[in-house]
């Protein structure tokens, strides 16, 4: 394992993360699934009993210099705040995603893997697209989040195939299937103006879509 993917580690068991068995590694964004593949053998989680209901998330903590984690009781002061940050969405992997207070382990992954399905935020609003944040969670966690302009991976609408375009959020089977069929019949795409005449493109699904091709 990287150095990085370490710290990634013992900061998600920091932000309340914890692992009770070793399929929960895979929730580690980092640590891709042929890595875990070569891991799995040499993983070991200790049996811990989780029926007392005195036990918290936050009480686990791993030592760095033992491979052989283990649960302490931490103690904190009675009224201890966290401090609030701000994260750039686009830049933060889901360990760094915990930091969002409001935002646990699960749901930090599910942003993170929205966001790369979509290429990145382009508004910070998009994050009620994920499941799990409606209205009351965006409102509790709005303030503390940012997408920095320019940091868009965008999809050049002329050369994607089927699959790279299911991949998208955005599009429907069937709109997958309009745009191939346009394209065969009418030729490249030169501007957003070209996919208004596609019917099956509403001017909703036009001004998300707008700011994520490139035509080319």
């Amino acid at each position: 394992m990287s150095e990085k993917q370490i710290q990634v580690i013992h900061h998600y068991e920091d932000k309340g993360g914890s692992f009770r068995k070793k399929e929960d590694l895979q929730k580690i964004y980092s640590i891709s699934t042929f890595e875990y593949a070569h891991l799995e053998p040499y993983i070991r989680i200790p049996e811990t009993s989780y029926n007392n209901t005195s036990f918290k998330r936050n009480d686990y903590a791993g030592s760095k210099a033992n491979p052989d984690y283990h649960y302490v009781k931490k103690n904190y002061p009675p009224n201890a705040k966290r401090e609030l940050r701000v994260v750039e969405l686009n830049a933060a992997d889901s360990a760094q995603l915990v930091d969002i207070i409001g935002i646990g382990p699960v749901l930090a992954v599910r942003i993170a893997k929205y966001r790369d399905r979509l290429g990145g935020f382009h508004t910070k609003e998009q994050l009620q697209e994920v499941f799990g944040i409606d209205s009351l969670k965006y409102a509790e966690i709005k303030n503390q989040v940012r997408v920095e302009q320019g940091s868009l991976h965008q999809l050049n609408i002329n050369t994607a195939t089927f699959e790279d375009l299911k991949k998208f959020p955005y599009f429907s089977y069937k709109q997958i299937n309009a745009l191939i069929q346009y394209k065969k019949q009418h030729g490249e795409y030169h501007s957003i103006d070209d996919l208004r005449q596609i019917s099956i493109l509403n001017s909703e699904i036009l001004l998300k879509i707008a700011p994520y091709l490139i035509f080319q």
